[in-house]
C-alpha cells in the first residue's frame, strides 16, 4: 500500500494484513506484538487459546470514556455517540494479540479498511483523525462492538 500521510502505529495494520494475506497459507497462526512492549519468556503459541482471534487486556484498568487517550481517539474517529455505546468498557491495548491465520485475517482486513478510510465498520473519519495512537481506538471498537471473533 501506498505510505500516506499515516503515523507507523496505524498503518503498520494495512502492512502486516498485506504480509499474512500474502503468506497465509505457510502460516497457521499468528501473534502481533508491540515489541517495545514485549518480552518472551517462552514460545507463546504453546500456550495459545482456542482458534479464533484473542485479544488481551494489559494494565490498563480505566474504563475508555475516563481516559484521554482512549477516549479521544474513539470520539475523533467514530464521534460522540460511539464513545457513549463503549465508554464504560475497558481499555484493550492493541499492542498485543494472538489468533489463527483466517480470523487474524479478518480483524486486519476491518483494522486496514478502517484506518485506509476504504471501508470498515462504523463509518470512521480516517484520516482526517490520524495521529500516534489512535489505532487502539480502532481495535476497542472493533473488540467491543463485537466484531472480532473470539475477543
Amino acid at each position: 500500500p501506498q505510505l500516506r500521510p499515516y503515523h507507523p502505529s496505524s498503518y503498520r495494520w494495512p502492512l502486516i494484513h498485506d504480509y499474512v494475506q500474502q503468506h497465509r497459507n505457510d502460516i497457521d497462526r499468528v501473534l502481533m506484538v508491540d515489541v517495545r512492549d514485549s518480552a518472551f519468556q517462552l514460545d507463546p503459541f504453546t500456550a495459545e487459546p482456542s482458534p479464533g482471534f484473542h485479544a488481551y487486556n494489559g494494565v490498563e484498568a480505566k474504563p475508555i470514556a475516563q481516559c484521554g487517550w482512549n477516549g479521544g481517539w474513539v470520539k475523533d474517529c467514530f464521534g460522540q455517540e460511539m464513545l457513549t455505546r463503549i465508554g464504560r468498557n475497558t481499555i484493550i491495548c492493541s499492542g498485543v494479540s494472538l489468533g489463527t491465520t483466517p480470523e487474524v485475517l479478518d480483524y486486519l482486513g476491518m483494522m486496514s479498511s478502517t484506518i485506509k478510510g476504504t471501508g470498515g465498520p462504523f463509518g470512521a473519519k480516517f484520516p482526517s483523525c490520524e495521529r500516534n495512537g489512535v489505532d487502539q481506538g480502532v481495535h476497542n471498537v472493533l473488540v467491543h462492538m463485537g466484531r472480532i471473533k473470539n475477543p
